[in-house]
């Protein structure tokens, strides 16, 4: 009931849509791994966003935003990145 939760709720459904829009087109163009889909690529990278922005707001000094998506878009992806 907390008056900023419409807008989370929103922004998250935005962001998500916008993540699995973005996975689909590369999807569509063979750049995904073998196995992997437009869905847990778009909900795993947006997880991943979020949870490591938070672990470098606790500790900058031993998170890497960066370098920790750049390990995960490898995994989910035949880009070289």
């Amino acid at each position: 009931d907390h008056p900023g939760a419409d807008y989370f709720r929103t922004r998250i459904e935005e962001s998500r849509r916008s993540f699995r829009t973005g996975f689909q087109a590369m999807a569509d163009e063979g750049l995904l791994a073998p196995g992997i889909d437009a869905d847990y690529a778009a909900t795993s990278t947006f997880a991943l966003w979020d949870g490591v922005q938070i672990h470098w707001l606790i500790d900058p000094d031993s998170v890497s935003v960066i370098d920790t998506l750049r390990q995960h878009l490898r995994l989910i992806t035949v880009v070289d990145i």
